[in-house]
């Protein structure tokens, strides 16, 4: 049987997130082995996220997404259990992160990271909905989410030309207005 260092323990939980102790436990079940290790913990966070998917998520954020070039956007509400992992940055980071791969494609498979996400926060986690707006001919795509995340707007509006959509007004009018029907 291999000697469990604690420095493979934390470079596993840098890793996968997740505890001090699973980590240990994958450890010594995989011998020492870093992948099976891996392996160990993603297959008990599918079996984890199993046992919590009949449970509330009534809590979450709304994260939003806009391309580089302003002409599509992307929103999407993450649900989670309590306001507590709500309002922790690695759930926050992990709803961007979503929105930011909804925002490239909208029917990608999300379970993984979500079975992974709710291995590291112990809570069930729903990604309740997303919404994407682009716009066709001229005209820019912004968002807004109101402080605390639970109220977002995303807007697409038409210009006459790229010039004018392009323009610094046009943006902050574009804001304003999201910020305005938050």
């Amino acid at each position: 049987m291999a000697e469990i260092t604690a420095k493979q323990v934390a470079a596993l939980r840098a890793e996968t997130g997740a505890g001090l102790i699973d980590c240990k436990r994958a450890l010594t079940d995989a011998d020492g082995d870093f992948d099976i290790a891996i392996d160990g913990l993603r297959k008990k966070g599918v079996a984890t996220a199993a046992k919590k998917a009949d449970r509330e998520a009534s809590e979450g954020v709304i994260a939003q997404c806009v391309a580089d070039d302003g002409r599509s956007g992307v929103l999407v509400e993450v649900n989670c259990e309590t306001d507590f992992v709500a309002k922790n940055e690695g759930f926050q980071a992990f709803a961007s992160e979503i929105a930011s791969i909804l925002l490239q494609d909208p029917k990608a498979d999300l379970e993984e990271m979500r079975a992974a996400q709710v291995a590291k926060t112990g809570e069930n986690i729903k990604i309740a909905r997303s919404e994407l707006l682009s716009v066709e001919d001229h005209g820019l795509v912004q968002s807004y989410v109101h402080t605390g995340a639970k109220v977002a707007v995303l807007l697409s509006m038409a210009c006459d030309s790229e010039d004018q959509a392009a323009q610094d007004e046009s943006k902050l009018l574009a804001k304003d207005l999201c910020m305005h029907v938050a």
